[in-house]
């Protein structure tokens, strides 16, 4: 089993808070571990998620209501 860091935002539209989230994810080097961003509103979404690392795996949940 692979361990990683998991990273949790509530979206990745534009603003301040979600381009710290990027860079710091960008920026932080794992030995043997995986990054892991899990979106829990990816219905809001900007040009942010592929500035994001390649090797970052992003899971998505869309919470829409009806």
């Amino acid at each position: 089993m692979t361990s990683g860091v998991l990273y949790i935002i509530f979206s990745l539209s534009n603003g301040g808070t979600q381009r710290n989230i990027v860079n710091t994810i960008n920026k932080i080097q794992l030995k043997n571990q995986r990054k892991v961003l899990f979106l829990y509103n990816a219905t809001k979404s900007s040009d942010l998620e592929s500035q994001l690392d390649k090797s970052v795996k992003i899971y998505k949940v869309t919470n829409s209501s009806k």
